[in-house]
């Protein structure tokens, strides 16, 4: 039986480019017996990652990442790269995710691969929500929506309808994003495939907030109408997100004009820290921070930190740090 540790990986002689020569294999089977055991670390990486072993995980797909280069097999060094974006972004790292995944993203373009630029424009455009960069993540979402749809891919589609609640909430549209995490449990069941646990804690941050925004009766009733919702209806409210072009709530963007991130930026100044500290909080740079509190101060018509940390305590916005 072999040794599933990345320590103990197996050797397998490689050639050093794509370029090299037959003769630069011990023997014909060794391009095969290697992708083999690359493929098989990628799920062992896969492993790890679920188990939120993340230097494991790391150390698993990085080598996938330069076995498929060696070997010359583009699409696989793409997946791997996906693969490490996932990681990156699942452990906090968000600017290493968004490096990857355009690299994958980039090289699946070229490819011609529908269904794997499908992964890869998710992948990003939820690593740029969590960044703060809605407008560049919407599209994104909704290129990878309509893929998804296009080669009925229920799970596909499910995933990219989470990810425009995330942002409907973030813009205040809260009934739309109620009814588009309705929508998404129709297209999970249709599989039996519920999310991943990484991926349900943020839905389910998303969840709190609507309770929140709209109320526990009415955030149900209204999820309950997202899955009584025709599956192609479901698909343009979430385009209607990708576009911007979903209806806001009545009086709701008046309430709460900001981002989520933005919300969390003023509530930091709420209590005190320095745009420094609320980098650190955040895992942003400073630089991040203090341009997410320019928005909050232009949005608010605010003229200092004092006026944005009256706003976030009228509003009582929950300090991120506290919880």
């Amino acid at each position: 039986m072999p040794t599933w540790e990345a320590s103990s990986w197996p050797t397998v002689t490689l050639p050093e480019r794509r370029s090299s020569p037959p003769s630069a294999w011990t023997s014909p089977y060794a391009p095969i017996r290697a992708s083999i055991w690359l493929e098989a670390g990628r799920l062992r990486g896969d492993v790890a990652h679920a188990r939120r072993q993340w230097d494991e995980a790391a150390a698993w797909h990085r080598r996938a990442a330069e076995g498929f280069e060696r070997l010359g097999i583009a699409g696989s060094v793409a997946w791997s790269q996906h693969d490490l974006g996932l990681l990156a972004r699942d452990r906090g790292d968000l600017a290493g995710a968004v490096t990857l995944f355009r690299a994958s993203l980039r090289e699946f373009r070229d490819l011609g691969h529908p269904w794997a630029v499908a992964w890869s424009a998710w992948g990003l455009g939820t690593a740029l929500s969590a960044q703060g960069a809605v407008d560049e993540a919407r599209p994104l979402l909704g290129e990878a929506l309509r893929i998804y749809r296009e080669i009925d891919d229920p799970r596909g589609v499910a995933q990219c309808l989470e990810a425009l609640a995330a942002i409907a909430t973030e813009l205040a549209q809260y009934q739309t994003a109620a009814r588009l995490l309705g929508a998404a449990t129709v297209h999970r069941a249709r599989l039996a495939a519920p999310p991943p646990d990484i991926e349900q804690e943020s839905i389910s941050a998303v969840e709190r907030t609507l309770a929140r925004s709209l109320g526990p009766e009415s955030a149900e009733r209204l999820r309950q109408a997202g899955r009584a919702m025709p599956s192609d209806e479901a698909a343009e409210l979430g385009l209607a997100v990708a576009t911007g072009c979903a209806p806001a709530d009545p009086e709701r963007v008046k309430q709460i004009p900001l981002t989520r991130r933005e919300r969390q930026v003023a509530a930091l100044v709420a209590s005190g820290r320095t745009n420094r500290q609320i980098g650190r909080v955040l895992g942003i740079s400073e630089k991040t921070a203090e341009v997410h509190l320019q928005h909050v101060m232009a949005k608010l018509e605010a003229r200092s930190r004092a006026e944005v940390a009256a706003w976030a305590v009228t509003h009582q916005l929950a300090d991120p740090a506290a919880g």
